[in-house]
């Protein structure tokens, strides 16, 4: 396909953002420079949704599993509802609505040296704000964030969040990417939920579960079409996921020979299946960089890592 950020130029990469945008934008007729602008509120809505839905049905397999509050009443069922609402909620937010802590330490004093080449008035000022507010920079909380890493060495690593991605309406892959990625998510936790009840030994495949691995086979497909980068980490967790469904099978009671295949069969159809389901893709698919090597570049410190997730 075209490139649409370089004009005259072709999109030998991941690409596959664009084509599920552009297939609900092409049949409406809607002008591009119209379409982008719903295009990019629509991605934030689903990528809140799924967060709020990833965490709401954790909170209710988690609350399910125990034996706090049963009763034949519906006040315990409505407790249980509401703090998985509020939990949803609240993991929505955190994705997002909310930025890097550092920007709230920012305005703190002892946040910043005092700096001499400012002027006279602000030599004495010690929160970061303030001093870039002396400079001038008015925009200094919108990128500032955004460079965490090795911001002192100035060498402009950038690390964006969400909150800061649809701000910017920087429709590239690490955004289109982020609804599916949720969708991954839920479609574990549908795994996990759906998982054989307790008292039943044998590893059940029942079309639920089958439907579940090959719908996350899909969607992790088309993660690699999206954001080639997301591909491994999330067949890694789909993997997983799996495993810890083995782990408690053989908590109850099964074999392990036969949990072990069952974990190799659903694995196996993780990683076949969304290579396959993709495999056009595949066949054309080119970069300009292949291999592996050790990063000689300026390296992320712990402190560096907890500035950008310590909310977290």
């Amino acid at each position: 396909p075209y490139d649409p950020w370089f004009a005259g130029g072709f999109l030998n990469y991941y690409y596959f953002g664009f084509v599920i945008v552009g297939t609900l934008v092409h049949p409406t007729g809607i002008a591009p420079a119209t379409a982008y602008n719903l295009a990019v509120p629509t991605l934030f809505a689903l990528t809140a949704l799924g967060a709020w839905c990833v965490a709401f049905n954790l909170v209710a397999i988690a609350k399910s599993a125990t034996t706090e509050e049963k009763s034949d009443t519906p006040e315990p069922f409505l407790r249980r509802e509401r703090r998985a609402i509020a939990t949803g909620l609240a993991a929505a937010a955190f994705v997002v609505l909310l930025g890097p802590i550092t920007q709230a330490l920012w305005f703190l004093p002892g946040s910043a040296k005092a700096d001499p080449t400012l002027p006279a008035d602000c030599q004495q000022l010690t929160t970061y704000a303030s001093q870039q507010a002396c400079r001038g920079r008015s925009e200094w909380a919108f990128w500032d964030a955004t460079r965490l890493v090795g911001m002192s060495q100035q060498d402009s690593t950038i690390n964006e969040f969400p909150f800061f991605t649809f701000l910017f309406a920087d429709m590239h892959a690490h955004m289109m990417s982020l609804p599916l990625a949720l969708l991954a998510l839920g479609l574990m936790v549908a795994l996990i939920k759906g998982a054989t009840p307790p008292g039943e030994r044998r590893w059940r495949f029942d079309g639920a579960h089958v439907l579940a691995i090959a719908l996350l086979a899909l969607v992790i497909g088309a993660l690699r079409a999206t954001n080639t980068w997301d591909f491994p980490a999330y067949l890694a967790l789909g993997m997983l996921t799996l495993g810890l469904l083995a782990w408690r099978r053989l908590q109850l009671g099964a074999s392990m020979p036969h949990t072990a295949l069952a974990w190799l069969g659903g694995a196996l159809a993780l990683l076949v299946g969304s290579s396959m389901l993709f495999l056009p893709f595949l066949r054309s698919f080119a970069t300009d960089y292949a291999g592996f090597e050790l990063w000689r570049g300026t390296r992320t410190s712990a402190a560096d890592i907890l500035r950008i997730n310590g909310l977290w």
